[in-house]
């Protein structure tokens, strides 16, 4: 449907240079935007609500476009699909209204150029009119092609929301080498408040309120799956997006999840895009802040959680090994790896093997920052020789007792947690295989991160836990033990290098409970095995 220009310029001229400040979780409403534009979630009519993500994206952007020659490159704003992008480029759209900033945005096949003079559309031969540095914003419409006029200007920087695989990798993205950016999905404070922005009756109303932690639980934290659930008044509305619900109960149900995350083919290094629609992948890019992976639905993270639990050592291995190249950058390969190594600390495993020795870590002077040295502790290994843990679940420090033949793992799936598990044993100093050698009483409380990243900065959640066992048990040494996969090799030479690791330890864990740092590295011995055959 073409916008009129006339109301195009009614909402130029109440936005141009208006210093309204536009504080995170504040609804905007717009008296002259058109309704029929459908930037806007089911049902929110013409009101936004500020998210911190659009605030922290924006100026991203503003950073990113400081340097001149960014300008032959491309935007792409990634992340699941229905959790707001159109949204945030109508955000993006106010706040260059405000600075007096002029703007192009394109939409339904139109280009339309925002400066102080007004709005007017640009066609193919007023291209060649701008010869300064300008953001067009440009919204994904059912794949639709943006004219090459556009996507090849050297003026113009193209900022890209799409959810689609065959958009975001189309060749003139690939061409303008793009800058990728990804939002986050919506808090539980912003769906709380989202009700805000819903036009609905009490009972509806009513109902959001009271039904809302069930249907994120289901949904997870997609906003426009959340609406589509409240105003239809069912599930119905997400099962007919998704098609069937995953429900992970078993093994083979555990796999067939794992076979949509993977596309079975560990060549392809990296793979672009996982092959699913229930499992979400979010990636800042490679010189951004950090990797953001998560499940779609709560629901079926526990439920994954929860049987990986129960997997063999041999599966898990097999499990992980379309993975192996890349653990890091899928949730899956990540928790697999967290099982393999978990299985090898507690010694659960078929053949025990002697681990490779610890490395410590050092604090990089001035920093929270340890970084693994070359040169490894090679008379110390971890303390496990000879002991088997069994794998015990807590919900609160209380559960967590003064026991050497367990391994405490968090009952509930949480992703910010510092550590994966603790252990008590020795000082890893102490040489177990020399028979001769006196067995002290164990000392040492083992904080266990594991992880498949290089560089890990650590969450200050947990850190109440720690404290809580260290006052119970006051003779109790804390050690840091950071586990990572020795150097996977790369399937293009025939070296394997252990990269170096650097971790940084939050503030609250560095002042109440500071510890020593180790590195262990854990061997995996793999041999290719498609997931699909653990489903005949």
């Amino acid at each position: 449907m073409m916008i009129l220009m006339a109301t195009l310029q009614q909402f130029h001229d109440y936005w141009w240079g208006k210093d309204d400040f536009l504080i995170a979780n504040t609804v905007l409403h717009f008296p002259a935007f058109p309704n029929h534009i459908e930037f806007t979630s089911s049902g929110c009519g013409s009101r936004l609500l500020v998210r911190e993500e659009y605030i922290y994206l924006f100026e991203r952007l503003q950073t990113f476009s400081g340097y001149k020659q960014n300008y032959s490159r491309a935007v792409v704003l990634d992340g699941h699909s229905g959790i707001g992008k159109s949204m945030f480029l109508l955000y993006a759209l106010v706040r260059c209204l405000q600075e007096s900033r002029d703007v192009m945005f394109y939409f339904y096949h139109q280009v339309v150029h925002f400066s102080k003079d007004g709005v007017r559309e640009i066609y193919e031969d007023l291209y060649e009119l701008i010869r300064a540095p300008i953001w067009c914003l440009m919204d994904s419409f059912n794949g639709e092609c943006p004219p090459i006029e556009l996507t090849d200007h050297g003026y113009i920087l193209p900022i890209f929301a799409s959810s689609r695989p065959e958009e975001l990798y189309s060749a003139w993205i690939d061409s303008r080498y793009p800058f990728r950016l990804v939002m986050n999905p919506w808090s539980e404070q912003e769906i709380s408040m989202a009700v805000k922005l819903l036009d609905i009756d009490q009972a509806t109303l009513d109902l959001y309120r009271s039904q809302l932690p069930q249907v994120l639980s289901y949904c997870g934290p997609i906003i426009r799956d959340i609406y589509n659930v409240f105003l239809t008044h069912g599930l119905g509305a997400v099962n007919h997006l998704y098609s069937h619900h995953p429900h992970v109960s078993n093994q083979a149900s555990l796999v067939q999840v794992l076979l949509s995350f993977h596309n079975d083919a560990p060549w392809k290094i990296p793979p672009r895009r996982p092959c699913s629609e229930t499992l979400m992948y979010r990636q800042f890019a490679r010189w951004s802040d950090e990797t953001y992976l998560d499940f779609r639905s709560p629901r079926l993270a526990q439920e994954v959680w929860d049987q990986l639990t129960h997997i063999s050592y041999e599966d898990a291995l097999a499990c992980f090994s379309p993975f192996s190249y890349h653990p890091a950058e899928t949730v899956a390969g990540r928790w697999l790896f967290q099982v393999i190594a978990r299985k090898q600390i507690c010694r659960q495993t078929t053949q025990s093997k002697p681990s490779p020795p610890l490395h410590e870590m050092n604090l990089i002077e001035g920093t929270r920052s340890y970084i693994s040295s070359e040169i490894p502790c090679t008379r110390h290994s971890l303390p496990i020789c000879g002991v088997t843990r069994t794998p015990v679940f807590y919900s609160s420090a209380t559960e967590i007792l003064f026991d050497t033949t367990c391994f405490y793992i968090h009952r509930q799936v949480v992703q910010d947690l510092l550590f994966n598990g603790i252990f008590f044993g020795h000082d890893p100093w102490r040489d177990c295989s020399d028979p001769n050698t006196a067995t002290p009483d164990p000392t040492v409380m083992y904080i266990v991160r594991i992880a498949a990243e290089t560089e890990n900065e650590g969450s200050e959640q947990g850190v109440e836990v720690v404290c809580e066992i260290l006052r119970r048990y006051p003779g109790l040494v804390p050690i840091y033990l950071f586990v990572v996969p020795l150097g996977m090799p790369n399937p293009f030479k025939f070296m394997v290098r252990d990269p170096e690791r650097t971790w940084t330890m939050p503030q609250s864990w560095f002042q109440k409970c500071p510890g020593r740092v180790f590195c262990q590295s854990i061997v995996i011995s793999l041999s290719f095995v498609p997931l699909s055959s653990f489903l005949c």
